[in-house]
């Protein structure tokens, strides 16, 4: 029986493509004008919910209509104005309804808005974007490996618990260049198990990373986000190994830069990495964690520091 693998990961696939490909019906709209880079954030915004109960989600946190909700979203507009970012991907947050509600009150100018949402849980991850978004997929019902662990069947241990925060999306930058643009909020926690979840999530990221520049040599990969993971860990060093082309480069190796705690970083769990292809595409230290606006207003908003980079488009 044929194994069938779901690859799950927070990416970004440049590819250009040729006139007879392009539909622009379908993935481009005349009204979106690329400029010259594209800057792209990740910004892990640490549990912000509306204040609307949803009675499928029994949860403290997410069931309190606290006004000081209200004071982080308006905090959170303060960021993303700031940062005046192409393209963002928020994790730990609850609705991409509420997400649109936020934009349109504050205007932020995104148009494109694409999730994958958990039917139990209220951390969700998601994009809104000034570029067009064309496919999106989604894993929220995909089982991946707990490598190593075992169950109480003694059978290979599984979680689909956390899978719905991973989603791959296209976008498309200019009318011939199409991007993959992937989002990840992979497992937190430093025991057995949760270590043993990331590494499951990053085998399989690596073997989508090896088909992609298979398919594609020229493919380029940016992964983005909170992947709970620090440069030392198992799970990090995995992405750096494999084919030229499909292993990552982290631009922030041998450094002191740190994302997380934001009021006192002391570790970078949240990152930005990219492989040769792309290489030559980011614009030189455009990447790495962020402060988009003062120390105590960034602790305020979050426990993570966003990440952001750009890419020239030309």
């Amino acid at each position: 029986m044929k194994k069938v693998i779901i690859y799950l990961a927070t990416a970004l696939f440049i590819t250009s493509v040729s006139a007879q490909e392009f539909r622009p019906g379908m993935l481009y709209t005349p009204d979106y004008k690329p400029g010259d880079t594209l800057k792209v954030m990740a910004f892990n915004t640490e549990n912000l919910t509306d204040l609307k109960d949803n009675l499928y989600i029994n949860n403290r946190m997410e069931d309190a209509a606290d006004k000081k909700k209200e004071e982080k979203a308006a905090l959170l507009s303060k960021v993303i104005k700031a940062a005046n970012a192409d393209i963002v991907l928020i994790s730990e947050f609850e609705t991409v309804a509420y997400l649109r509600e936020l934009s349109q009150k504050f205007d932020w100018g995104y148009k494109y808005f694409a999730t994958s949402e958990s039917q139990t849980w209220y951390q969700n991850t998601m994009i809104m974007s000034k570029v067009p978004i064309g496919t999106f997929r989604t894993y929220g019902s995909i089982y991946s490996p707990i490598v190593g662990e075992k169950d109480e069947q003694g059978k290979p241990a599984m979680q689909i618990n956390i899978n719905s925060r991973m989603w791959i999306g296209e976008v498309w930058p200019t009318p011939d260049q199409r991007l993959y643009l992937c989002g990840v909020h992979l497992k937190a926690g430093r025991n057995k198990s949760d270590t043993a979840t990331r590494i499951g999530q990053t085998q399989l990221l690596k073997g989508e990373f090896e088909r992609i520049v298979k398919a594609d040599k020229k493919a380029c990969i940016l992964m983005a986000g909170d992947f709970n993971s620090t440069p030392e860990s198992r799970e990090f060093k995995m992405l750096q190994e494999g084919s030229k082309r499909a292993r990552l480069i982290d631009p922030l190796a041998g450094t002191t830069v740190y994302s997380h705690p934001a009021g006192n970083p002391r570790w970078r769990i949240d990152h930005m990495v990219y492989n040769k292809n792309l290489a030559s595409r980011i614009v030189p230290g455009s990447t790495g964690p962020a402060y988009i606006l003062s120390k105590q207003e960034m602790a305020e908003m979050s426990d993570h520091l966003p990440v952001v980079t750009k890419i020239l488009l030309h």
